[in-house]
């Protein structure tokens, strides 16, 4: 299903495959590799990712801690299931492992900007 999706958006002239990880980010990374195309992987050290790698997710799990720790010390802690992503700096990209041309570097981080403004959707 991954690597089906990924030959897809690569069709479309997709520059660059996010593989999110598990079996069908693994699909969708080793389609990318096998066209030529960079990607995105979710694990640094995915093998799939090996011939496409640019960066990696980074997930900064210390400002989750940080965030309920604050909760609780401010007496506003309450239990439950919290989603913390872009717009709370919780995830990220690593370095990179090799250049992109600046136009897609500027394309990433205004994808990432919308992602966290909540102006653009994944669909999920």
């Amino acid at each position: 299903m991954g690597a089906a999706q990924a030959r897809a958006f690569i069709a479309q002239g997709a520059d660059v495959i996010f593989g999110a990880g598990g079996t069908t980010g693994q699909g969708a990374l080793q389609a990318a590799a096998e066209a030529g195309r960079s990607c995105i992987g979710a694990d640094a050290t995915d093998p799939a990712a090996a011939g496409c790698l640019v960066t990696s997710t980074v997930k900064f799990i210390d400002r989750g801690v940080r965030s309920t720790i604050d909760e609780a010390a401010a007496g506003r802690w309450s239990g439950g299931v919290k989603a913390l992503g872009l717009a709370e700096a919780a995830v990220g990209l690593g370095p990179f492992r090799r250049s992109l041309p600046n136009d897609a570097l500027r394309r990433l981080q205004q994808i990432a900007d919308e992602l966290a403004a909540g102006t653009l959707s994944t669909g999920l």
